[in-house]
């Protein structure tokens, strides 16, 4: 992928309407400009995150204003069931063959750092378990995982630190550190404050507080 410093995601007056407040908005009119590098969105529980992320990926219509992306966007979280979801067909399946197919997602897919990461984050033991049976810390670091190996010109991630433990943390603060200083993909992590491992972190925006997110 060439370096580049143009912009990597577009957004134009972005809005998303209040899934329980007929007529209200979530949030309204976002615009931002992002080029390479790790960005970090704002906001606290019902402020909107999950669905900010979600119209990015165009996992949910864009209703008003608009999203351009300059290639591919992972959003491999959104396919990982988390607490709550052990009764969805995706819970059913062996983590190795999850991680098979979000390899099969992205072909700029980086075996090597897939194998460095399963080894920091000891996930080999649990690869050939179903995904139910793996805890919410070993489901969150299999898509931070797949996350970082897609090397997708566009990687999001939710709230990526919580159920992990320091030692999981530390892997963590290394690859956002790394996000951060290369200038070939564009990270944009929403959370309720910015990474204490990447205190330099740009802040995009700050969503605003309410229920529904």
């Amino acid at each position: 992928m060439p370096q580049t410093d143009t912009p990597l995601l577009i957004l134009d007056d972005l809005s998303a309407p209040h899934p329980g407040l007929p007529g209200r908005w979530l949030f309204e009119g976002l615009n931002l400009h992002a080029g390479p590098g790790l960005q970090v969105v704002l906001g606290g529980d019902g402020a909107g995150k999950s669905t900010l992320l979600d119209l990015i990926a165009g996992l949910r219509p864009v209703q008003r204003g608009s999203v351009h992306a300059a290639g591919p966007v992972c959003h491999e979280q959104a396919g990982v069931p988390m607490e709550g979801d052990e009764a969805s067909a995706a819970a059913g399946q062996v983590a190795a063959d999850w991680l098979a197919g979000a390899a099969a997602r992205h072909p700029g897919w980086d075996a090597a750092l897939a194998a460095r990461l399963v080894e920091a984050w000891r996930l080999d033991e649990h690869l050939p378990k179903p995904l139910y049976m793996l805890s919410a810390g070993s489901r969150r670091k299999l898509a931070l995982l797949a996350s970082a190996a897609s090397r997708a010109p566009i990687v999001l991630l939710e709230t990526p630190y919580a159920a992990l433990d320091g030692r999981s943390r530390a892997v963590l603060d290394d690859l956002l550190a790394d996000a951060r200083d290369q200038r070939e993909q564009l990270w944009l992590l929403a959370d309720y404050e910015v990474p204490p491992g990447v205190p330099d972190a740009q802040v995009a925006f700050t969503l605003g507080d309410g229920p529904g997110a």
